[in-house]
C-alpha cells in the first residue's frame, strides 16, 4: 500500500497551532486516517506538544497507517514520542487516548520472548506462538511483529487462525483470567473474549510479574469510540455507540470508587466481608432512576451521598456499578457487555477499568454477525472473600 500524507494547520491566539496530518491512498479520493495533533509555547518559552485524535477508517486497520502518521509527525516536527504532553479530554476522549498506540513493540517484550521461546512453545505449541518477523543479521534473536502495544505489554498474531498471543504484566488480568477459567463452560459469558490459557513466567518488567496469554482474536477494537466513528454517516449506529461508552464511563466511575475504598482499607479482606454484608443495604439505598438519569444526561453528580464512608460508600459505588451494567443490556449495541459486567460483579469480581478501547467484536459459529465484547478485563478486582487469596495462575517454567 503506498501511502501519501498532507500536512496542514491553523494558528490560534497566543500561538497555539492546530495541525492535522492526513493519510491517503491512490486508489481512493477519501483519506484512509487522520491524526490531528496540537502545539504551544508554555511560560518558559518552550514548546510543547500533544496529540487530540488519531483515526484510520476500519477498512484499513492493522495495516500500520496510524503508526505511520506518528512517524510522519515526528520526523516533521523532530520530536519523538517522549514529547508528547496528556489532555484534559470527555471520558470518551481518554478512553481513546488509553488505548492509543505511540511506540512500536517495546524491545523489553521481544527480550522476553527470545528468553523464554523454548520454554512457551513447550507449553503452548508452536502453532499459537508468536510469528518471528525477523531474525536480527548474524544473530539468532527474533524480532515479533505486534497487532497493539499497550501500557502494560503487547498483542500478537500466531499461526493458528482465531488466537493471539499476550505478553502482559499486568497481575490483575492474569488473576482475572485465572478465576474466568476456573468457571464451567456454561457459567462463561458471550460477552468477554474466549480465554485459553494464562501463566505466569519467572520474568519482571517494571518489578511487575510478566505474564503470557492466550486469547480469541477480536476486531475493530475500540470501534465504538466516536472518533473511530468519524467515518461512518450511520447517524443511528453513531447514537447507539455513543450510548455504550456512556454507560463503561459509568461503570468504570462507580467501580473505581469501590476499588479506591476497598484498597485504602487497612485489612482488604475485612473490608470485603463488610462490603459483602451490607449489599442488601446498598440495594436499598441506591435509587435505580437516579442512577439511570445521569447516564442519559452524560454528566453531573452520579449521587453518592457525602455521608457515606469506607464500606458503606464502598457497597454504595458496587451497587451503582450493578445498576448501570443492568441498564446496559437493554442496548442494541454492546449488551452482551453489560451482560458480562453484571454477572462478574455478581461472581465477585468487579472489571474497573473497561473502557471504548477494551471492546471490540469477534466472529462466533452462534452469531450471524460479529458481536461487540470485552477484549481486555482491565483492573480488575475481587469484591467476595471467595477470591481472596484462592486465584492461582500456572507457572511457567523454563
Amino acid at each position: 500500500m503506498n501511502l501519501t500524507f498532507s500536512s496542514r494547520g491553523d494558528q490560534l491566539y497566543r500561538g497555539q497551532w492546530d495541525g492535522w496530518i492526513t493519510a491517503r491512498i491512490s486508489e481512493r479520493e477519501e483519506p484512509v486516517g487522520e491524526l490531528h495533533w496540537q502545539s504551544w509555547k508554555d511560560d518558559d518559552d518552550v514548546d510543547r506538544y500533544r496529540i487530540a485524535y488519531v483515526e484510520v477508517d476500519p477498512e484499513f486497520r492493522r495495516q500500520g497507517i496510524a503508526t505511520a502518521m506518528y512517524k510522519k509527525l515526528f520526523e516533521q516536527e523532530g520530536i519523538t514520542s517522549k514529547d508528547l504532553e496528556g489532555a484534559t479530554l470527555t471520558p470518551e476522549g481518554a478512553a481513546f487516548r488509553e488505548g492509543a498506540q505511540l511506540e512500536e513493540n517495546p524491545p523489553w517484550v521481544d527480550s522476553i520472548l527470545n528468553r523464554n521461546f523454548d520454554a512457551i512453545v513447550a507449553r503452548v505449541g508452536i502453532e499459537r506462538m508468536p510469528v518471528p518477523e525477523a531474525l536480527k543479521p548474524g544473530k539468532k534473536r527474533k524480532i515479533f511483529k505486534e497487532y497493539g502495544v499497550g501500557h502494560y505489554g503487547a498483542v500478537y498474531p500466531t499461526a493458528t487462525p482465531g488466537i493471539v498471543f499476550k505478553v502482559s504484566s499486568d497481575p490483575t488480568e492474569a488473576m482475572f483470567i485465572a478465576a474466568d477459567m476456573s468457571l464451567s463452560e456454561d457459567d462463561r459469558l458471550a460477552g468477554i473474549v474466549r480465554y485459553y490459557g494464562v501463566w505466569e513466567t519467572e520474568e519482571k518488567h517494571r518489578r511487575r510479574p510478566v505474564y503470557i496469554i492466550l486469547r480469541e482474536e477480536a476486531e475493530n477494537v475500540g470501534g465504538l469510540l466516536p472518533m473511530t466513528l468519524l467515518f461512518n454517516r450511520d447517524q443511528e449506529m453513531r447514537t447507539k455507540a455513543s450510548s455504550v461508552i456512556r454507560h463503561l464511563a459509568w461503570f468504570k466511575e462507580w467501580a473505581n470508587i469501590a476499588r479506591t475504598k476497598i484498597n485504602a482499607a487497612a485489612s482488604v479482606e475485612k473490608m470485603v466481608t463488610e462490603v459483602e454484608r451490607l449489599s442488601d443495604w446498598a440495594e436499598d439505598q441506591v435509587d435505580y432512576g437516579e442512577i439511570t438519569d445521569v447516564i442519559g444526561r452524560g454528566y453531573g453528580s452520579g449521587g453518592m451521598p457525602s455521608w457515606l464512608r469506607g464500606a458503606q460508600a464502598a457497597a454504595y459505588a458496587i451497587r451503582a456499578a450493578q445498576i448501570v451494567a443492568e441498564d446496559m443490556v437493554n442496548e442494541d449495541v454492546g449488551y452482551l457487555v453489560g451482560e458480562a459486567l453484571g454477572f462478574y460483579l455478581e461472581q465477585g469480581l468487579l472489571l474497573a477499568d473497561v473502557h471504548g478501547n477494551n471492546v471490540g467484536q469477534v466472529r462466533r459459529e452462534d452469531y450471524s454477525n460479529p458481536i461487540w465484547v470485552i477484549t481486555d478485563p482491565g483492573h480488575a478486582f475481587p469484591i467476595k472473600t471467595k477470591w481472596l487469596g484462592t486465584i492461582e495462575v500456572p507457572r511457567l517454567v523454563k
